[in-house]
């Protein structure tokens, strides 16, 4: 009796099916779709979850805090699916989690120790980076349970304090990232911390605060943790010179010490880890520390080649090692911000075939932009360059290069920026970042595009005798992805576009007009979705009423409108920009008592800078949201030139005022009570002033007020610059993290 074709196909595919399992007893059923024959696995191997299983899931989903318009993941959990097919959820064959991955998912409040998390011992997996779990809210020990980890990631999960001592029972785990910003390791140290975790070969510890000197965390590492390939310390309060005990990590091949205080020289056994291959490419970064020198360390031919190297931010001075152009697999080279000096060919760069990244920006080196055709022809393709401060004068040959980043600032270059420049830029990144500023630029050459943007600096240029000496262009309201656009300290004239506030603020954080010859109202209406930050219309002839839908914009934090002629009364309507810090009206036409009707709270608690001075304003000035704010400092001239305005901290008389305006409770009067120590501070003396300083309502006297008129102006740019770097160089930071980790994923 013979056996037919359907019967032998049969058994063909159940033998298939059984070798599969057998040959890998770990073979695993995803939630997005992936695994092997994931279909048919489910349908002939126990593969759907466990019912104890989805329990503990439902129950965690039900005991979290999520905003469902931002999951992708816990919202979409239900009982009536099989929870192994859940996003971010991966089972075993046997139906049990295995993998939990929350990145992401808008996750708030605290993670209770008895949470039902901790019950699913056969986690092997677990992701919650970036979710907030509370910047005062520790770790739970509960962690601890779950001792089948081989990776675990809180990065940037909100938790904060002690990393406690259970982590001790994780000794399985291989791959650890704690980043974050308010974590510590202190009791226990480091080295009591990861002695029973040897089998860490990644590990992130960024922004953690461990607090220690080279030969401490040195020797805690390199004696704890000796299969490290990667370790990542990066602004960890680290002081005193690298120690030589972590040469002793043989398979170390990316190691990130930067922003540290660390010292002396960079150590030259860091290219020299002895069981490096070609295929564990060598990555140091150790920038923002404190080095003055660098030893010469150079790769031997058992090595893997050098791929980044960051020295930027140290006390680097002298040329450029000559060595540093033997590495010629570098993918990103990093030394801005040093003192590196000496005139250097940008031409010599094109040996460097996998160059991406090249930042020489802010040295005091002399850069020759010329690149003969033979040498162009061979450049690496940059998608990062900065010669910021390289007293350039052309602009480096880059046509058709994918760049997104360019920062040729605060160079000598002349005449008009070339139209190919906008071909530069790489439109299919979403970000990018042009940043002419402080040359000696005119005008633009026909055929600009600005609309994949990300930054747009041309601040402090002539641009005044070319197609830009009239108004500002209406193209620059196609910046569909624009962030920042800086035109400050230019000679443009005519009104505001009004697509610019119309459409533009549903974008930009910072747009900076500051010291134009721009004339006419602020025509437009700020969006609902406006997402400006700051905005500084100052040093023109704007006239008008202030837009009363600015309100639209919760988060601004600077207004600066100084020197105009802005009519109208106080802006009360900001009063729901709880935000404010800095609110400059001085020199303009304002009117009126100054008191904001029904409003009887601190309508602006972080406001540091604040002058009013030279308008018609009139009446008392509010206690409630001037005078109890310990932030601001004595003295009443930049309140001046109101002669209707008086009350503490102006000493004028009520009968310079008028008749005295009523008491605020209808009862009291000031008392020296009322009154808060106030002290001058002034900025252009040489304080420092941050958003972080006491420094409340910037005041100057009548004599000083020409001589500290652009001083003033000076002082608010320095707090936005300081604040736009900060946040670009998180925005780095975080670009340069993703960046490695990819290389090791």
């Amino acid at each position: 009796m013979g056996i037919s074709k359907a019967v032998i196909a049969s058994l063909l595919v159940s033998l298939l099916i059984f070798h599969l399992v057998e040959a890998d007893n770990e073979i695993v059923i995803r939630g997005d779709g992936s695994g092997i024959a994931r279909t048919l696995l489910q349908k002939t191997v126990h593969s759907q979850c466990l019912e104890n299983q989805k329990s503990l899931l439902l129950q965690l989903k039900n005991n979290l805090q999520f905003n469902p318009d931002f999951s992708v993941k816990l919202v979409n959990w239900a009982q009536s699916k099989d929870c192994c097919q859940w996003n971010g959820v991966t089972c075993d064959r046997s139906g049990r989690v295995i993998g939990l991955d929350l990145n992401t998912e808008s996750i708030s409040g605290d993670l209770n120790h008895s949470s039902s998390l901790f019950s699913l011992k056969f986690l092997k997996k677990l992701n919650l980076a970036y979710n907030n779990f509370g910047y005062f809210t520790q770790i739970p020990s509960s962690f601890g349970n779950l001792t089948s980890l081989t990776y675990l990631n809180l990065s940037n999960a909100g938790f904060g304090g002690q990393i406690p001592m259970e982590f001790l029972r994780l000794t399985r785990i291989v791959k650890l990232d704690l980043s974050g910003t308010n974590l510590r390791i202190e009791n226990p140290n480091l080295f009591t911390l990861f002695r029973n975790l040897s089998g860490i070969t990644e590990l992130y510890l960024d922004r953690v605060n461990i607090s220690a000197n080279g030969y401490e965390w040195g020797q805690a590492i390199s004696s704890s943790l000796p299969n490290l390939r990667v370790l990542s310390l990066s602004d960890c309060s680290l002081s005193g010179p690298i120690d030589s005990s972590l040469q002793n990590l043989q398979y170390l091949s990316e190691i990130n010490l930067a922003w540290n205080n660390l010292s002396s020289l960079v150590p030259d056994f860091f290219a020299n880890f002895p069981n490096l291959t070609v295929l564990d490419p060598v990555s140091i970064w150790i920038s923002h520390n404190q080095f003055s020198e660098v030893s010469e360390f150079l790769p031997n031919g058992s090595l893997s080649p050098l791929v980044s190297l960051d020295l930027s931010r140290n006390k680097l001075q002298g040329p450029i090692p000559p060595y540093f152009f033997d590495f010629q697999s570098l993918q990103g080279l990093y030394l801005s911000f040093n003192n590196f000096s000496g005139t250097i060919q940008l031409e010599s760069f094109h040996r460097f075939q996998n160059l991406t990244w090249l930042m020489l920006s802010h040295n005091s080196l002399s850069v020759n932009a010329s690149i003969s055709n033979s040498s162009l022809s061979s450049f690496p393709q940059l998608a990062a360059l900065g010669l910021a401060s390289c007293k350039l004068q052309k602009f480096p040959p880059l046509m058709n290069q994918p760049t997104w980043h360019l920062d040729l600032s605060n160079n000598q270059i002349p005449g008009v920026i070339p139209n190919w420049i906008w071909k530069v830029i790489d439109s299919d990144e979403n970000l990018a970042h042009l940043n002419l500023s402080c040359n000696l630029l005119v005008g633009l050459q026909p055929g600009y595009d600005i609309h994949f943007l990300d930054t747009l600096d041309l601040h402090s240029n002539q641009l005044h005798d070319n197609m830009l000496s009239g108004p500002i262009p209406l193209s620059v309201c196609n910046g569909r992805n624009l962030q920042l656009l800086d035109l400050s300290n230019n000679r443009f004239t005519g009104t505001i576009p009004q697509c610019l506030i119309d459409t533009g603020t549903a974008t930009l954080s910072i747009l900076n007009l500051q010291n134009n010859n721009l004339t006419g109202n602020i025509t437009g209406t700020f969006p609902k979705a406006c997402t400006l930050r700051t905005l500084d219309l100052s040093g023109n002839h704007l006239e008008g009423l202030v837009p009363k839908s600015l309100a639209n914009c919760p988060n601004a934090e600077v207004l600066n409108l100084g020197i105009n002629n802005i009519n109208g009364n106080f802006p009360c309507f900001l009063a729901n920009s709880s935000g404010l810090r800095i609110l400059v009206l001085r020199s303009n036409k304002f009117h009126g008592n100054i008191r904001c009707r029904g409003i009887h709270t601190n309508i602006w608690p972080k406001l540091q800078i604040i002058d009013l001075a030279l308008n018609n304003f009139s009446g008392i000035l509010p206690q409630q949201f001037f005078l109890q704010r310990k932030a601001m400092m004595d003295g009443g001239t930049s309140y001046e030139g109101n002669k209707g305005l008086w009350g503490p901290p102006l000493t004028a008389c009520c009968e310079e005022a008028g008749p005295a305006p009523p008491t605020l409770n209808g009862t009291q009067s000031y008392s020296a009570e009322d009154e808060i120590n106030w002290v001058y501070i002034i900025a252009t003396l040489g304080y420092t002033v941050g958003f972080g300083v006491i420094v409340g309502p910037l005041l100057y006297s009548k004599r000083w007020r020409q001589c500290y008129y652009k001083p003033l102006d000076r002082a608010i740019v320095r707090i936005l610059h300081h604040r736009e770097q900060r946040a670009r160089n998180q925005r780095r930071r975080n670009n340069i993290n993703q960046l490695r980790r990819r290389q090791h994923h």
